[in-house]
């Protein structure tokens, strides 16, 4: 492994135990812009891991009723997962198609709430490729 990736891929270890340890927060200031790598969970399980320059920002857009499927793809796989529609790259599971259905639209609202009342943390991380690799490194730990 190159020396300068081993550093960085060190480095990760106490950015994550940070984000795992960190009390849950229920809102961030919009004053302040805050860039690094967030996480979702209930009951200490770990549901969701993703990487913003404005994490309260993009926390808001997981759960706003108006947020679209690449605003809120947490809430989006949580509403597959509850429908059973799986995967699609064609056909009448496409994402585009989904929002002619109904009872989707219906489980990608709950499910958006459902987002909106679990736990919340992150940890700062300005740099973009450790951000990147905290993501990746969270996701798998």
């Amino acid at each position: 492994m190159h020396p300068k990736f081993a550093r960085l891929t060190e480095s990760l270890i106490p950015l994550c135990e940070a984000l795992h340890a960190m009390p849950s927060v229920n809102n961030i200031s919009a004053k302040e812009k805050i860039k690094g790598v967030y996480l979702f969970n209930v009951d200490n399980k770990h549901l969701y891991v993703g990487r913003s320059n404005d994490i309260g920002r993009r926390r808001k857009q997981h759960f706003q009723p108006g947020s679209r499927f690449r605003e809120a793809p947490f809430a989006f796989s949580l509403a597959r997962e509850s429908t059973g529609i799986l995967r699609a790259y064609n056909g009448k599971y496409v994402r585009d198609k989904l929002l002619l259905i109904e009872t989707f639209m219906t489980a990608f609202s709950d499910a958006k709430l459902r987002v909106s009342a679990m736990a919340f943390r992150f940890v700062e991380e300005g740099d973009p490729v450790r951000q990147m690799l905290l993501e990746a490194y969270c996701a798998v730990v």
